[in-house]
């Protein structure tokens, strides 16, 4: 579709040809020439300052590999394994200790570091496969598959050693060769793949067979050939098989039309997360769709007994809508609109995500049997008392409006009529305008070098992501202590929230933790060993008091929406539903991160890497509320604005660039 062209737009534009003011053009594409040049220069004195600091923390790395202590030269295959691809050069080295290092904690993390930093060195394969075959630590065996996938190179050589690894004797190693084998860059060995992890679908370990499924499904259509073992899992006697089968077939897509009347029959499982798996089979498979999306708007209302498993249903169906929205009729229209006022946040967020796909799609197919049930929602939501309902409101009148149209046949046509009264501009006013925008690209480069002469760019360019710990003093004090102080040194102080350390005498905590919490992008459950069992003077676990200020914290985290990671640490398991609160069971469903002491600078950066990526989908909108820390905020806005300061003056200055060259040659292209 054409966008309409401004007015203001086309009054500068003219049908002149260049020719005709030829000669004026030249001082101005001199001085455009001048400021590009000056904005690469910028650039490249960014990337090397950036190569520089890199260069210099590899060859210390590498250095302190030779170090006597093992400790030392652990910590240095693990901060070449952070730096990743920019410590290439190390490769050769840490390929070198594959056969010399007699300690498997140092083996496992230069195994780990060599699938990160190994990207473009398929030298490295061969000695990983020899280590995934022969080396006698279970944990340095499943570290090479893992650093094997990552790397996805020399695949006739690879692929066939992760197949057999599917046959370790430690489960641990078969979970990571069957997640490696789902790597995007084997996805042309899938002839190969698709069988090995088939057969692994019934594997004797859980987390075996998930894992398998897993990398099928990251396999998609190239899974095909696993479709006779999809189908027979479908009508297995455990509901896990089942349940794992649907997935896959989802995934695999209309490819796998074939098990449409088993997905069918299973519209009927017992168990409703089955149910919900295969409606959305037979939805990517474009056949019943007609029950099929009827059982995921029944769905948006499933209330069964464990509250985990009511949020998961919930969440799961109006995902599974938003994702089909050709599909979907008036009554899921009904059914989202209730869900957006959920006591889950989960369901809330998703359940208005599909909503903003749904009603364009009723829209756009024409979908006028739907009028009556958008028209009862208007009424619903129009006599609501909460704002945001009202304004959806709108938008289904609009929906009903264009749908009215198209029953009555009068799709109205709005278009804008061509404007040729527009006067055309002076050739030497756009000359001057273009070269006075260019010397301000000019300043703002320059102001940009000078700045990163002084230092200024050579800061860590760091996404801010503002972090809620929720842990129990008597249960983890000190490594809470610990992870505070990784996340301040990568997020920054302001932006990490514990009581100790951002109370300030006098507060009222409750109040405060509320306050907290609307402001962070993601909250860490810390769960220690005694996490569960803390209990008060009078014998009462803590945990069931429903002013504890843990299960507070991690209520009015879920009640706002937030991502939730629980962190397990000093061996503690994840506590199953049963063992929880009903109000907080739902933690039990959130995918938990281990941090151990033998491997915690990998697993903060596992953790760190989980927090930016939440902090993405936060939205930039979400991220104007105020800091934590009233102390501490200047001080970040000082560094911070060291920080972009430089990269501001580029971008404007590209920005201006862009202007002088529309402003000098846009009257050359009319619109039409």
């Amino acid at each position: 579709m054409k966008m309409p062209v401004p007015r203001a737009w086309r009054t500068i534009k003219t049908k002149q040809r260049p020719e005709a003011h030829g000669n004026d053009e030249g001082p101005c594409l001199g001085a455009l020439v001048l400021c590009f040049c000056l904005f690469l220069q910028c650039w490249a004195q960014y990337s090397a300052a950036a190569e520089s600091g890199a260069s210099a923390l590899v060859a210390t790395s590498v250095r302190d590999l030779n170090d006597k202590s093992a400790r030392v030269r652990r910590d240095s295959a693990i901060a070449l394994h952070n730096i990743g691809a920019e410590a290439s050069s190390a490769v050769p080295k840490l390929i070198s200790m594959l056969s010399a290092e007699r300690d498997p904690d140092v083996r496992e993390h230069v195994v780990r570091a060599i699938g990160t930093a190994g990207g473009q060195s398929p030298e490295a394969v061969p000695p990983l496969i020899q280590v995934l075959q022969h080396d006698r630590d279970d944990s340095v065996r499943g570290s090479a598959a893992r650093s094997l996938g990552r790397m996805g190179m020399l695949a006739d050589l690879s692929v066939p050693a992760l197949v057999a690894a599917l046959s370790d004797e430690a489960g641990g190693v078969r979970v990571e060769a069957a997640a490696a084998l789902g790597a995007k860059a084997f996805a042309a060995s899938a002839p190969a793949i698709v069988p090995a992890l088939a057969a692994a679908l019934t594997d004797k370990e859980s987390d075996v067979r998930k894992s398998a499924g897993q990398a099928l499904g990251k396999l998609g259509p190239n899974a095909i050939a696993a479709l006779p073992v999809l189908r027979k899992l479908l009508v297995d006697s455990d509901s896990a098989n089942r349940l794992l089968a649907a997935g896959i077939i989802t995934q695999i897509g209309s490819q796998a039309a074939a098990a449409a009347p088993e997905c069918l029959a299973a519209l009927r499982d017992e168990s409703i997360e089955v149910r919900i798996e295969a409606a959305l089979a037979l939805l990517s498979f474009g056949q019943h769709v007609a029950p099929a999306m009827e059982l995921l708007v029944n769905a948006l209302s499933f209330d069964g007994r464990s509250k985990d498993l009511r949020s998961a249903v919930r969440v799961r169906s109006a995902w599974a809508i938003g994702a089909y929205p050709q599909y979907a009729t008036g009554a899921a229209i009904q059914k989202l609109v209730i869900a957006t006022d959920d006591p889950d946040g989960d369901v809330r967020r998703f359940a208005a995500a599909s909503l903003d796909k749904v009603l364009p799609a009723l829209v756009k197919g024409h979908r006028v049997d739907a009028i009556a049930s958008l028209k009862e929602t208007k009424t619903m939501l129009q006599g609501s008392s909460v704002a945001d309902q009202k304004m959806r409101s709108v938008a289904v009148a609009n929906a009903i409006t264009e749908l009215e149209k198209d029953r009555g046949g009068g799709v109205a046509a709005v278009g804008l009529s061509p404007n040729t009264s527009g006067i055309s501009a002076a050739q030497h006013g756009r000359n001057g305008a273009a070269l006075g925008v260019g010397a301000m690209a000019l300043a703002c480069f320059s102001a940009a070098a000078v700045l990163r002469k002084r230092g200024a760019g050579s800061l860590a360019r760091r996404r801010v992501v503002r972090v809620f710990i929720s842990y129990r003093r008597q249960d983890s004090a000190s490594s809470c202590g610990r992870i505070y102080d990784h996340l301040v040194a990568h997020f920054g102080a302001a932006n990490v929230f514990r009581d100790i350390d951002s109370l300030a005498p006098g507060d009222r905590f409750a109040e405060k933790i509320r306050e907290y919490i609307s402001q962070c992008d993601a909250v860490i459950v810390l769960i220690g060993s005694r996490w569960l069992s803390v209990a008060d003077v009078a014998g009462r676990r803590r945990l069931d008091d429903p002013e504890d200020f843990v299960r507070m914290e991690i209520m009015e985290a879920a009640a706002q929406g937030k991502f939730i990671v629980p962190a397990l640490h000093d061996g503690a398991q994840m506590p199953s539903p049963k063992d929880l609160p009903p109000e907080v069971a739902f933690l039990a469903q959130r995918n938990a991160i281990e941090l151990t002491d033998r491997h915690f600078g990998s697993d903060m950066k596992e953790l760190v890497d989980a927090l930016t990526k939440a902090s993405g989908r936060s939205g930039d909108a979400e991220r104007q509320a105020p800091l934590f820390g009233s102390t501490k905020l200047r001080s970040w806005w000082l560094s911070s604005a060291a920080r972009q300061l430089p990269v501001t003056l580029l971008a404007l200055g590209l920005l201006f660039t862009v202007g002088a060259l529309w402003i000098t040659y846009g009257h050359l292209y009319p619109s039409g």
